[in-house]
């Protein structure tokens, strides 16, 4: 691409988990074809499941080394995934005025600018904190400098003008805008597509259980317990995406089971092959963003 194309230069910095790096990437992608340079940084670990796009500099030395809210607004970044409801929850656990675990005498929780809530429209670590302590102090963390962003909730439309875009998803599966573009290009853990899209294969249209968590969901030994018993009292043919770190908690006659034919364990695979896939006919989830978007276009 010639110097005179390029139109500028974005640096793209996602959350260094799956479900974050793929559409962020594949923002990147979208802001290349259109002539605009664009840097996916990222940490060292993650760097080695990055497909290469191009040779480049993998520090970053220059952004100061701080909670990365403030940061964030220091760099003008007008792509952001958290929405401002659930930023207004976290703020107010922060300052203390939200006690967790939630009360049944405190609810519904009425907070400026939102609807009651009852403690089913809140996120699962906030009514059961003990269940994500290492998530939910993550989360919390990021409100310790919240002042120093000059936070204003109600004009930051005004203020920040920002741009709708999405779904971020690779082109082939959208409109085929990008040439060659079929998949995300990076992958935390080994898919195995070709294995899980030969066994596919196999079954009639509509027919296989797909179920999948994301990248950061873990289950109790309970949880997994009873989606086993399900999916073999369903008598139906599944998929289901255990990751290594998971695979402890599968008994041993699931495990045994699952190997019949009937149904399919794996650590991880092609999301968007999957849910396209024609025999794929029903979707077991945690409905995080990413994966119901993938469900969407699939």
């Amino acid at each position: 691409m010639e110097d005179k194309q390029i139109k500028g230069h974005i640096v793209v910095l996602p959350y260094p988990s799956q479900g974050h790096i793929n559409p962020l990437l594949q923002f990147a992608k979208r802001l290349a074809s259109k002539g605009v340079k664009a840097t996916l940084a990222t940490t060292r670990y993650t760097l080695h499941f990055i497909s290469a796009l191009t040779s480049g500099s993998n520090r970053l030395g220059r952004l100061r080394r701080r909670r990365f809210f403030s940061t964030a607004w220091d760099l003008r970044g007008c792509f952001f995934t958290n929405s401002a409801t659930v930023c207004n929850i976290f703020a107010h656990v922060q300052h203390g005025l939200l006690v967790l675990p939630l009360d049944r005498e405190t609810m519904p929780l009425v907070l400026p600018g939102l609807p009651p809530l009852n403690s089913r429209d809140l996120p699962n670590f906030l009514r059961f904190p003990d269940s994500y302590p290492a998530y939910l102090a993550m989360k919390l963390s990021q409100y310790s400098n919240l002042n120093e962003a000059d936070w204003e909730a109600r004009g930051v439309s005004e203020i920040w003008p920002a741009k709708l875009i999405g779904p971020m998803v690779p082109s082939a599966y959208l409109d085929e805008r990008i040439k060659g573009d079929r998949g995300y290009g990076s992958s935390l853990w080994k898919p195995l597509s070709d294995e899980c899209m030969e066994w596919l294969e196999t079954k009639p249209s509509n027919s296989v259980v797909y179920v999948s968590f994301g990248s950061m969901v873990s289950l109790s030994e309970e949880q997994i317990k009873e989606i086993a018993w399900s999916l073999k009292e369903s008598n139906m043919y599944f998929l289901w995406v255990v990751r290594d770190t998971e695979q402890r908690k599968l008994t041993q006659w699931f495990i045994e089971y699952s190997g019949r034919e009937k149904g399919k364990v794996v650590t991880w695979c092609n999301q968007l092959e999957m849910l396209a896939h024609r025999t794929v006919g029903c979707f077991v989830t945690h409905c995080g963003w990413n994966l119901l978007r993938k469900t969407a276009i699939g």
